[in-house]
């Protein structure tokens, strides 16, 4: 065997050697939060809303120098500002990231084209918690499934936006119309 072929050939041994020894772990994301993004119509998300899919990279980060809100965290689709976290919802979540206790993952959920554009993507936001043993996983378990109710925001006659769960809009739309008057669910 040539010097040249054996050298690469024990290269090439050493970097498996090195790779096996890589411990892979795994995670699993723990729900903390469901939000509409704050602020969408005003960044990249109305220009890009057709190119937006839930399995786009989509990312937190903190913008502790924002002028608006201290505790500020922005979304990014592929790169793409889309907007904010609600002010209401952030506090705690950017107290977590400054401190860099948890690892988290955010996931768009639904998206709504025709909707009113601080109704048009819904995201999650998971804590990423490293499972060691099934026991881990066990403790977690009932905090890992997202459920979210659906509901309209509807237009009145009165011009005030209401939300109403679809379920209770689709069974009780004579009362709403005899209550708010006529609805503009399409608004």
């Amino acid at each position: 065997m040539e010097r040249k072929a054996f050298l690469q050939s024990l290269i090439g041994i050493a970097g498996l050697t090195a790779f096996s020894k890589v411990e892979f772990s795994t995670y699993e994301k723990v729900y903390l939060l469901q939000c509409f993004i704050r602020g969408f119509q005003y960044y990249e998300g109305p220009e890009i809303i057709e190119e937006i899919n839930k399995i786009g990279q989509v990312e937190l980060v903190r913008e502790p120098e924002n002028p608006y809100d201290s505790n500020a965290i922005a979304i990014y689709f592929e790169g793409k500002k889309l907007g904010f976290i609600p002010r209401e919802e952030n506090t705690i979540l950017s107290t977590l990231m400054d401190a860099e206790l948890l690892s988290f993952h955010i996931e768009i959920t639904h998206i709504e084209p025709e909707a009113m554009d601080w109704e048009k993507v819904f995201v999650a936001v998971y804590a990423l918690k490293e499972i060691k043993n099934q026991q881990d996983l066990q403790k977690i378990s009932p905090f890992t499934t997202l459920e979210t109710s659906e509901y309209y925001s509807v237009l009145t006659k009165n011009n005030e936006i209401i939300r109403i769960n679809r379920s209770d809009y689709e069974q009780h739309e004579d009362e709403l119309i005899a209550e708010y008057g006529e609805i503009d669910d399409d608004f």
